[in-house]
């Protein structure tokens, strides 16, 4: 599927890499129209659409939550869920968007406020990028149950 920005970029949404987050795909049309790309090389971006639009799996986490860690399918490292909360409602879309030539290619794109990447993505470049995960993920999980993990 392909979307144009609002300064008339192409963007390329791989809609199978979407499929653990099946729930943006009705609201990519909107958010990616309004974006202005000023021809940057990525984009990161959270988006308030202004009202609920579903529920996000990525929650706060307190010292009392049960913590559990799994692989999730297509990732080598162990991520962070919590167990016994439900995904939270939620007013955000946020995507991820790399330049591939005169178009973008939709990285990611998902219900919730941005996330940092997890500690262990081999693709953190240095320290600070690495802190940055790990006090974001220290205090946030998935939610247990709605991801599919390794078994």
């Amino acid at each position: 599927m392909q979307l144009k920005t609002a300064d008339g970029v192409v963007v390329d949404v791989p809609v199978d890499h979407l499929k653990q987050h099946s729930d943006v795909l009705q609201h990519l049309g909107l958010v990616i129209s309004g974006i202005t790309t000023c021809n940057q090389h990525f984009i990161k971006t959270e988006i308030d659409m202004g009202r609920i639009i579903g529920t996000t799996d990525c929650v706060k986490t307190g010292r009392f939550d049960e913590i559990v860690y799994a692989k999730r399918e297509g990732r080598p490292w162990n991520t962070r869920f919590v167990m016994d909360r439900e995904p939270e409602p939620c007013s955000h879309v946020t995507i991820v968007m790399k330049r591939n030539g005169d178009q973008y290619k939709l990285l990611t794109a998902y219900i919730g406020r941005m996330a940092e990447k997890e500690p262990d993505d081999m693709s953190i470049r240095d320290n600070l990028e690495f802190m940055k995960a790990k006090h974001f993920w220290d205090s946030h999980a998935l939610v247990w149950g709605r991801q599919e993990v390794v078994k």
